[in-house]
């Protein structure tokens, strides 16, 4: 039992048997002034399911039955009621077994994703090691979190956070009144909670916690920082941070908290000194890197279009305040002013698209909140979102994922997935056969000396048009989706001052391919009359004086 909960057990009996036996305690004091007239009491402990119960049930001599939780804060901290666990928070205080299923499934997966990345540190991965057999090697290597380590517990704790708003969205859309409940649930607004401040040495205050919660306002649900999702009720918030039990094998918990939400004229306030700080940054850029430019371009293009949404929206909910002035940062150094201030114009332009692209989807929205997507180690390979945009339409939470691209104009190609050679046309992507056996037959030609790079090259290309050029449509459409990725893209032409936008599931319509175009290595795909273009260009990852490496695809697209 951890220090906190053993701290709790103490401080809950104390206070039974003072109650009990008349004794002087503070707590005990306290709940005597407001209520003389018991006539018996029972704590948790004395239950089959402690956690279940309050900490006391008072019986009045009128029959009453009062419920009541008591907390010991240190100091003036804030309330923290419920360390709750992972595995069980949506089947037992939002009575879905469903959504806890899908939370647990999804948790197993993102667990092992996460342990094979810290014993990837020390060793080489077994592909066949079990979750057990992972978490046995990561206790052994890393008996305590360290800076090595802590940035994958942060991406980690972000995939948590993000499942889990995606949960409690479909719980919200399904049944919002299921949602309002467990709020006052988690609120304690059934129960009097009566809070005992102290310092090293002994309690020094005792006062009645409540909160003035406005039922009939609307319930909102909200992603804050990197780990947590939040429920509230006007100003009145309920909190749900996720964190390790201890060291890096230990089981995940939920600790919850109350907040207060801030009114709209501070987050307003917020929002527009930080947009200001935005505005200074470019205004005060000067390029110090001659580092190739084209990624850094692209990361600036995400900062600077989260930021016109921001500007024009500053009543937003910001996920993640700091994220895309960090971005700018770490980038701007590497791009051309002309060019920065060429996306900064732009990006007015691409925010009117964005907006017109969410009218003719939704009708009426309401912006909620935005949030920047870092790169992510166990990032779905469909899923290429940059920024996500929460909003409301219809009563219904909707999350749009946006890729943001960034090109100088419209001819020019956008880079997209590189597929691997042995895995395109297996059920990833195009689900029609396997490279691997020719792969095979290639390399061994090639160590004997008998073909060179690009007559491998040549072959390669050959095979995999002749195979998709035979597959059913839905097969290339499947294959398509997989390289080019499932969010719509955004695509800003930022020496044109102009924006297109590819929704992903419209994208795929007809297709013509041109098996050997424009080059012999090279497979191009036209979509839609010409709408899209996708040139897949086969390639070795790595340079001829390393002999045959990996084979790869590499996505070209134009619009």
């Amino acid at each position: 039992m951890a220090k906190s909960s053993e701290r709790g057990k103490v401080h809950v009996l104390k206070v039974y048997e003072s109650l009990l036996n008349h004794k002087d305690y503070p707590t005990a004091n306290y709940i005597k002034q407001l209520y003389p007239n018991i006539k018996s009491i029972m704590n948790k402990y004395q239950t089959n399911h402690p956690d279940q119960h309050p900490d006391l049930l008072l019986m009045l001599q009128n029959e009453d039955v009062i419920k009541i939780n008591l907390f010991t804060i240190k100091g003036a901290a804030s309330i923290q009621p419920k360390n709750i666990g992972a595995k069980s928070f949506l089947s037992k205080y939002f009575n879905s077994e469903a959504l806890q299923k899908m939370f647990n499934v999804d948790l197993e997966n993102e667990l092992k994703a996460f342990y094979r990345e810290i014993v990837r540190q020390k060793e080489q991965i077994n592909e066949y090691d079990t979750i057990t057999i992972l978490r046995s090697k990561v206790k052994d290597y890393f008996p305590k979190f360290t800076d090595e380590i802590n940035p994958l517990r942060r991406v980690f704790l972000a995939q948590l956070r993000d499942i889990a708003f995606y949960l409690l969205k479909e719980a919200y859309n399904a049944k919002k009144s299921l949602l309002e409940e467990t709020f006052q649930i988690l609120m304690m607004t059934d129960s009097i909670n009566i809070v005992s401040r102290c310092n090293e040495e002994q309690i020094y205050k005792v006062e009645q916690w409540q909160t003035q919660i406005d039922f009939a306002k609307p319930l909102y649900i909200y992603k804050k920082g990197n780990d947590t999702v939040g429920l509230r009720i006007g100003e009145h918030a309920l909190t749900l941070r996720f964190k390790f039990e201890s060291s890096p094998s230990t089981s995940i918990k939920i600790a919850t908290s109350f907040e207060y939400f801030p009114e709209n004229a501070k987050v307003q306030n917020e929002n527009l000194q930080s947009i200001e700080a935005f505005e200074k940054k470019i205004e005060k850029h000067v390029k110090t890197s001659t580092s190739n430019s084209s990624n850094a371009i692209g990361k600036c293009n995400e900062a600077i279009i989260y930021y016109r949404l921001l500007k024009t929206n500053p009543l937003l909910q910001q996920v993640e305040e700091s994220a895309y002035q960090e971005i700018l940062t770490s980038y701007s150094s590497i791009v051309d002013h002309d060019i920065l201030l060429q996306i900064v114009e732009s990006s007015i332009v691409t925010k009117e698209k964005i907006e017109e692209y969410l009218v003719n989807k939704y009708g009426e929205y309401r912006l909620q909140s935005i949030q920047l997507v870092p790169e992510s180690y166990i990032k779905d390979r469909l899923d290429t979102t940059d920024l996500k945009i929460i909003l409301l339409a219809n009563g219904k939470y909707i999350e749009e994922g946006l890729s943001l691209k960034a090109i100088a104009n419209k001819s020019a190609k956008i880079t997209v997935k590189n597929p691997g050679a042995g895995q395109i046309l297996g059920p990833l992507y195009f689900d029609v056969g396997s490279l691997v056996p020719l792969l095979d037959k290639l390399k061994k030609q090639f160590d004997l000396g008998k073909k060179n790079h690009r007559q491998c090259l040549e072959e390669i290309s050959v095979e995999f048009g002749q195979a998709v050029g035979n597959a059913e449509l839905n097969k290339l459409q499947k294959g398509l989706v997989a390289i080019l990725g499932n969010a719509t893209k955004v695509i800003t032409m930022y020496k044109q001052n102009d924006c297109h936008i590819l929704e992903h599931n419209k994208a795929i319509g007809h297709v013509m391919i041109n098996q050997q175009t424009p080059s012999a290595i090279q497979t191009t795909f036209i979509c839609n009359e010409g709408e899209l273009n996708l040139s897949l260009r086969v390639k070795f990852s790595a340079g001829k004086s390393k002999g045959w490496s990996s084979v790869k695809f590499v996505g070209e697209m134009e619009i």
